[in-house]
C-alpha cells in the first residue's frame, strides 16, 4: 500500500474503483498502519481516503472504509475521503458513511 505524508494527514491513494479485489489487498496495509500507531506516536493525526481515481464502491470496498474508521475513531484519528464521482459521493451518503468523516467532493 502507497501513502504519502503531509504535515499532519496521512494520504492513502486509491488507484481506481474500490472493489472486492482491492479492497482486500489493502486491508493487511491498513491493519499493520494502525498496529504501530497510537495517538501519541504517530506522525499523523488525520487520515485521507483519496477516492478521486474510483468511479464505483462495492460492498467489501464499504466493508473496508468502515473498518478503516472503526480503527482511526479508537485513535482519534479524523478520516477525510476526498472524492470525484457523483456515484461514490452517493454511495457513502446512502450508507451514511459521511456521518463518521468528512467528504470532499473533488470537482474535476
Amino acid at each position: 500500500m502507497k501513502y504519502q505524508i503531509h504535515n499532519k494527514r496521512l494520504v492513502v491513494p486509491f488507484t481506481g474503483d474500490l472493489l472486492s479485489t482491492v479492497a482486500a489487498e489493502m486491508k493487511p496495509g491498513f491493519a499493520t498502519l494502525f498496529s504501530k500507531t497510537t495517538v501519541h506516536e504517530s506522525p499523523w493525526s488525520e487520515l485521507e481516503l483519496d477516492l478521486t481515481q474510483a468511479r464505483m464502491i462495492d460492498s467489501a470496498g464499504l466493508n473496508l472504509i468502515m473498518t478503516v474508521l472503526k480503527a482511526a475513531q479508537e485513535r482519534k484519528v479524523k478520516v477525510i475521503a476526498r472524492v470525484a464521482s457523483k456515484t461514490v459521493q452517493r454511495i457513502i451518503q446512502f450508507t451514511r458513511l459521511d456521518r463518521s468523516l468528512e467528504l470532499i467532493l473533488q470537482e474535476d
